[in-house]
């Protein structure tokens, strides 16, 4: 009975008696491992509860009273903290800190930050994670804040995960200098760094020698400009035998970047996102999977605007490891999907947007798909006959509604199509950006 209330009603089913409280306790705590805990005055980026500096003093005496702690993932943000609250984020940090598997701080609006910082016998021996996100940190006060960053790098041995946020639009580079910094100083053997954030040709060189061992790296340029390709391709040749998933993306700024890659052998998904605005200018000259990417398994772009040409373009040599291709929204090329049947004629999964001009390259020249997503982002109105099952089958689904019904009761299995792809097992519909109905295709 308990496996079904939610985090409120588990709380007060601990508070029924003791026996209720140590059966409640075994949902409550996998409940809580799964949530991050916010003490942050503005939601807006963590879009959860946020709590105060008394909700934060009170936590901590129930932890010390306890001896236990529920919660691993923790969000803290400057704009709680005034000079006379130190202390309380100090116990904060030394009764929560061998808790902590995820962790988030915040410098909001480029307030000063522990002034007398961090005790010096901190350790944080379960933290994982570490993501700092700066809002509108100021060149005076940056460097200050990661003071305090450094300070939890150094108490944090097991680090793995390092993320760097800077969403200050006069911010050239000055956030990066100081993450390249802490990570010189503290020796932190991370295996996935993010960052977004701009920075400039010297910050990638820097990284580059610095015997990072990455297998998952993210990088938002967020207006950066690199129009030698050479740093780039000099940082990714450093982490070529250990990067495994590397994500490229421009998501808010306008950056103007060359790219070009160098052998990664054992580089497994490479994924390339485009800015929300349309004003991306990034190129990606002289690609060829079979010389630069030999071992690749999944190939996807979202939200370019034109830009994943350069990836299926004429004079490509077929590549026979990439299995998955996921396109953007916007593309509506039929010649470019004559190409990636021919780039990558193993491919099992595609993700293509719902044009029916698409849909019969697709069946025409993919016979080896075993999975297919059709993206009705931009239409408004599906029509399912391309799906391949019958029309008059498809004019009764449209008719009757039945969307819903067809989901809960599971009926609509193992109808005869009326075009054949002979490893088809499924179609996935993204009737929205919420909502999927998959429909199982029989082929004789």
């Amino acid at each position: 009975m308990l496996s079904y209330l939610d985090l409120n009603e588990l709380k007060a089913a601990r508070e029924v008696s003791r026996r209720w409280n140590l059966i409640a306790t075994q949902f409550f705590y996998p409940y809580c491992s799964k949530v991050e805990l916010s003490f942050n005055a503005d939601n807006y980026w963590t879009n959860a509860k946020n709590y105060g500096i008394e909700e934060m003093k009170d936590f901590v005496r129930l932890v010390e009273m306890s001896g236990e702690c529920p919660f691993s993932k923790f969000d803290i943000g400057t704009s709680i903290i005034k000079s006379a609250h130190e202390e309380i984020v100090t116990d904060f940090f030394q009764v929560c800190g061998q808790y902590m598997e995820q962790l988030t701080v915040r410098d909001d609006w480029g307030k000063l930050f522990f002034r007398r910082g961090l005790p010096e016998k901190m350790e944080f021996n379960s933290l994982r994670k570490l993501k700092v996100h700066l809002l509108q940190a100021s060149v005076d006060t940056v460097e200050h804040f990661f003071e305090f960053v450094t300070r939890i790098m150094k108490a944090s041995p097991y680090l793995e995960h390092l993320a760097l946020v800077s969403h200050n639009g006069f911010d050239s580079g000055e956030t990066v200098e100081c993450l390249i910094k802490s990570l010189v100083e503290c020796g932190c053997a991370i295996k996935t760094l993010e960052i977004e954030a701009q920075m400039q040709d010297v910050h990638l060189i820097s990284l580059s020698t610095m015997g990072l061992k990455l297998t998952h790296l993210s990088v938002d340029f967020w207006g950066s400009q690199f129009t030698d390709s050479t740093p780039m391709k000099t940082f990714l040749a450093s982490q070529s035998d250990t990067l495994e998933s590397f994500k490229l993306a421009d998501v808010a700024m306008s950056s103007l970047c060359v790219i070009e890659f160098p052998c990664m052998k054992e580089l497994r998904t490479l994924k390339i996102k485009g800015s929300m605005l349309g004003r991306i200018s990034v190129s990606f000259p002289h690609i060829s999977f079979v010389d630069q990417f030999p071992n690749l398994k999944t190939l996807s772009f979202s939200d370019l605007f034109g830009e994943w040409d350069e990836f299926l373009k004429t004079g490509l040599k077929p590549s026979l490891t990439v299995e998955e291709l996921k396109l953007p929204c916007d593309f509506v090329d039929s010649l470019c999907l004559q190409r990636a049947a021919y780039l990558f004629p193993r491919l099992k999964k595609l993700e293509v947007p719902h044009y029916q001009h698409l849909i019969d390259v697709v069946y025409e020249l993919m016979p080896h798909l075993e999975e297919l997503t059709i993206n009705t982002r931009y239409i408004s109105l599906v029509d399912d006959i391309i799906t391949g099952i019958p029309h008059e089958l498809c004019t009764a689904i449209n008719k009757d509604s039945c969307y819903e019904r067809i989901l809960m009761n599971n009926e609509l299995q193992e109808y005869q199509t009326s075009k054949s792809i002979a490893s088809l097992t499924s179609e996935l519909f993204c009737l929205n950006l919420s909502q999927y109905l998959k429909i199982y295709m029989y082929i004789l």
